[in-house]
């Protein structure tokens, strides 16, 4: 997730960077971590502070064709499967 726009909640942002990200929609997530991250030089751009959140989605969605291959619709992760029931 890049951000939280002004007024979003942390759930309502997650699911809007999973659906630009990934092109899936996922309904109610559960929060299962939040992480603080600093370090004083890394990344060849400085100091960083990043403070991360990271949820559940309540069910299982399909994987949109477009998100197996690079064509505008979020990064692909090679070496990542999806896990079928």
């Amino acid at each position: 997730m890049r951000r939280v726009e002004f007024g979003e909640s942390f759930p309502g942002a997650a699911r809007r960077e999973t659906l630009e990200e990934s092109g899936c929609a996922v309904g109610d997530l559960a929060l299962t971590g939040a992480y603080e991250m600093r370090n004083a030089r890394v990344w060849g751009q400085g100091a960083y502070h990043l403070t991360m959140f990271a949820f559940l989605a309540d069910a299982r969605v399909a994987l949109p064709a477009s998100a197996t291959a690079d064509r505008g619709v979020g990064e692909v992760v090679h070496g990542v499967r999806q896990l079928l029931s």
